[in-house]
């Protein structure tokens, strides 16, 4: 029972260092029973439909932005440029762990290993996004003031 609760505190731990649970960020999880694997499928099927929009675990992320202009005399310039990013993960939780044979515990473990570092490089799709956001409008050029912030929202937009 004690070694069977350490490695669901490993989990934990690995899901809280590569960032999950940082702030700005939501994790989920959807609650999921058996002790066999046919039992473990089904009651994810089931779950998974309801909690994670039909996938066995996903990340959602959204990056918004807003900034600031600088007038000068033949126009405005980018001022300050502000980008943040929410980040919501959504992962099964074995509920019935402790109940499973030792290789099976074996099978789950490996199998959120994997599927959190599949979550983690979606995440990094939504980080490159942010980055790119703040890049991209820091580096606009002088412009007419209306046009500038046009341009500038048509751009944050379509990253």
């Amino acid at each position: 029972m004690e070694k069977k609760f350490l490695g669901f505190l490993c989990f934990v731990f690995i899901f809280r260092l590569v960032g999950c649970a940082t702030p700005g960020k939501e994790n989920l999880f959807y609650d999921v029973k058996g002790i066999t694997l046919e039992e473990i499928k089904k009651s994810m099927d089931q779950q998974k439909r309801i909690h994670a929009k039909g996938r066995n675990a996903y990340t959602k992320w959204r990056v918004n932005y807003n900034f600031s202009k600088n007038k000068i005399s033949d126009g405005c310039v980018m001022g300050q440029v502000n980008v943040r990013m929410t980040i919501t993960t959504v992962m099964p939780r074995l509920v019935s762990f402790e109940k499973l044979s030792p290789e099976l515990q074996k099978k789950w473990n490996t199998y959120l290993k994997n599927q959190l570092k599949h979550e983690m490089i979606q995440k990094e799709f939504g980080l490159k996004a942010k980055k790119e956001v703040e890049e991209k409008l820091l580096a606009m050029k002088k412009d007419d003031c209306q046009r500038l912030n046009q341009n500038a929202n048509a751009l944050g937009d379509s990253i």
